[in-house]
């Protein structure tokens, strides 16, 4: 490919690739909808055979389609909203049956809020399935949540504790509840850096296409956060990072095929056992969003997380525990607060 140099050139390069672009969308969403859509776009658009890099030229450094500032935001968001579809579809798509949510993440902020405090949150929070566990290829999975957190402190006279608990869902089965408490605190002055703990745990228990599950946890992380921004009433940026630790112990009964791992079981009855326990450790990190956080309301804030980990889960073949293996998973989060109550 030449080097575009001269605006005409650029402009004319940038048209024609938005329209290939959307013309293979296009193309690919008629021989299977918008997961195939996606797929065939972008695929279509790295893996040209005919492209100057399969005949051996050498690439020239690649131009950039300048975007108008007020459009940029318009393009990430749209970017983003058409991965999560893509994501949510290929879940579908799978077809396997799934259960046992285990979230390694809490979701919950450790800067600490100006008065009592009432939290409200929904979302998902990186975390894996138990069924996943028995696959050839063990993976993560966002792992839907709804949680409720509550400040005590006016009426314990002990500041930065909080109390609460979350309903966590997502697989083929029922959710399951599961209590949590929280202390966090505020480390400078300037009320820049914070750090905080949790600590979680419950029993749970189910079953769908034939296949079932118990399970006994206990968790905890801890946490910082820095405030990357100006204190402000309107919006503030907070960095998050932390570890997490789960004691983990299940066991399932399931459909296994020849090859040692987990399938659907259809209509047939399951014809595996397995067992696993362990201590499983988790690394995070990600970003919250605050807005109308120091208000002198009885609404104070609405934020927005972002949550990425990685870390170890249990990996079964044959009906017994292997070694650990590696997983890696996403997340997000709305929470609303309510203070002065």
């Amino acid at each position: 490919m030449a080097a575009l140099g001269k605006p005409a050139e650029l402009h004319r390069f940038c048209a024609a690739a938005r329209a290939d672009t959307k013309d293979s969308l296009e193309r690919g969403k008629r021989t299977g909808g918008l997961a195939r859509g996606l797929l065939m776009g972008i695929t279509m658009q790295q893996n040209d055979k005919h492209s100057d890099v399969a005949q051996g030229q050498k690439r020239e450094p690649r131009a950039t389609c300048g975007v108008p500032s007020d459009e940029r935001w318009g393009f990430w968001i749209d970017t983003i909203v058409r991965l999560g579809m893509l994501g949510v579809t290929a879940g579908w798509l799978a077809g396997c049956t799934t259960l046992g949510p285990v979230p390694t993440v809490t979701g919950q902020a450790v800067s600490p809020e100006p008065r009592s405090n009432v939290e409200a949150q929904i979302g998902a929070v990186p975390g894996y399935f138990l069924s996943s566990a028995a696959q050839s290829d063990p993976k993560g999975s966002p792992i839907q949540q709804g949680s409720g957190m509550f400040d005590p402190e006016e009426l314990i006279d002990v500041k930065g504790v909080g109390i609460g608990g979350r309903i966590v869902g997502g697989g083929d089965e029922g959710p399951y509840g599961e209590p949590m408490v929280r202390y966090r605190t505020y480390v400078d002055a300037e009320e820049s850096f914070a750090m905080g703990g949790l600590l979680y745990g419950t029993k749970a228990s189910g079953g769908a296409s034939h296949a079932s599950y118990s399970m006994t946890r206990i968790g905890g992380e801890y946490a910082l956060d820095f405030r990357l921004t100006p204190k402000s009433n309107w919006a503030e940026v907070h960095l998050t990072g932390g570890l997490g630790l789960l004691s983990l112990s299940a066991s399932g009964h399931y459909c296994q095929g020849t090859d040692g791992f987990g399938t659907d079981c259809d209509e047939q009855s399951p014809n595996a056992d397995a067992s696993i326990s362990g201590f499983y450790p988790t690394v995070f990190a990600g970003a919250n969003f605050d807005f109308a956080r120091h208000l002198e309301s009885v609404f104070h804030g609405a934020r927005l997380g972002l949550l990425f980990a990685a870390g170890q889960m249990p990996s079964v073949k044959n009906g017994e525990q292997q070694s650990s293996t590696t997983y890696t998973s996403g997340g997000a989060t709305l929470t609303l607060m309510l203070g002065g109550l």
